[in-house]
């Protein structure tokens, strides 16, 4: 091994012995913040870094520099430092700014109207921090938003109005939070809204109408969640939808009651749950569909099998060496263009 082999497998050691030293001791007296530069220094493009500083609000741009003032900043970065919070009063001043990255911090909420003085804003990226609570009202004013991370958070619900002022927003990651349950419209003003990250969370409960609005949703991803049951026919206002994610581990049934037609879903994983039964039924309903994936618990090689379906691109993506397995049931009627398949995931 080199020099930078082992102090990362050192490093890592440490860690694994002591998990919360870092954490516990961030930001206090038993840890002096490591200041990369004695200032928050202004790069090129107009960005302005202030990451892995002792910070517990947002600079003042007129005092960061004794020459001059950084209020024309497009964006900026305070990463993995000590912020407690985001107010309106911090962010007047940068009224210019594109981009906020301020992940990693020990923001608990976010205030009402926090952003309203930032209209320009683009993307706001506020993930790993303790968010619990997002005040009515927090993204007024953010029209131009196109990206919002809030992934790593401990919110537990999400109220429809919260996005309200979000127009324009196309990406949202919610990831890794605590939400046990998606009321109905919860993202009815999300209407430009491209991808949706809802994974590892506690979701166990979708009530109808909760992706009312999602038009023009391409990816959804409710991966590691605790639903039993998916019906897709909760999804349907999501006419564009390209690509489901459900996998891992507790969903055990898996089907679509109406004769509702996705024509663009190409791709749903279903990997890693315990779904034992699909009807082909189903499957004559997503014309487009070219990726099924039902791996399960095991590390070994993946395969491809075509799907029976004549003069069809689709496949299940599938694993060896399991010891049950998935039926496709098929009736007779439809027997001319599809056969009666048992898979046998060995």
């Amino acid at each position: 091994m080199n020099r930078v082999e082992l102090l990362v497998l050192w490093l890592g050691m440490c860690y694994a012995i002591y998990p919360e030293t870092i954490e516990q001791r961030k930001c206090t007296n038993n840890e002096r913040r490591t200041m990369l530069y004695p200032e928050c220094m202004q790069g090129n493009n107009l960005v302005l870094w202030c990451d892995h500083s002792s910070y517990t609000r947002i600079p003042d741009p007129d005092k960061i520099y004794l020459a001059k003032s950084c209020r024309n900043t497009l964006k900026i970065f305070i990463n993995d430092s000590c912020l407690w919070e985001i107010t309106k009063e911090q962010l007047e001043k940068y009224k210019e700014i594109e981009v906020l990255h301020c992940g990693w911090n020990k923001i608990q909420m976010l205030q009402e109207g926090a952003f309203c003085e930032n209209e320009k804003l683009r993307k706001i990226n506020l993930m790993r921090n303790y968010i619990t609570k997002i005040q009515k009202g927090s993204f007024s004013g953010l029209h131009r938003l196109e990206e919002l991370y809030m992934s790593s958070n401990l919110l537990e619900e999400i109220e429809g109005s919260t996005f309200a002022s979000l127009k324009n927003l196309r990406r949202l990651y919610l990831d890794n939070n605590l939400i046990k349950r998606l009321k109905n419209g919860t993202f009815i003003y999300s209407r430009r809204l491209r991808i949706l990250d809802l994974s590892r969370n506690a979701i166990n409960v979708i009530e109808e109408g909760a992706f009312k609005g999602l038009r023009k949703l391409e990816t959804l991803n409710l991966d590691e969640n605790k639903l039993v049951e998916f019906d897709m026919t909760i999804l349907e206002s999501l006419c564009n939808l390209e690509r489901l994610t459900l996998y891992y581990k507790n969903l055990q049934y898996f089907s679509l009651s109406s004769n509702i037609s996705f024509k663009y879903l190409h791709t749903i994983d279903l990997s890693y749950n315990h779904v034992q039964f699909l009807n082909d039924s189903l499957l004559r309903k997503l014309p487009d569909l070219e990726v099924l994936k039902l791996k399960k618990y095991n590390n070994g090689t993946s395969t491809k099998r075509p799907y029976v379906r004549k003069q069809s691109r689709l496949y299940y993506d599938e694993m060896k060496n399991l010891s049950n397995h998935v039926t496709i049931h098929s009736k007779c009627t439809f027997a001319v263009s599809v056969w009666l398949v048992t898979i046998k995931l060995m």
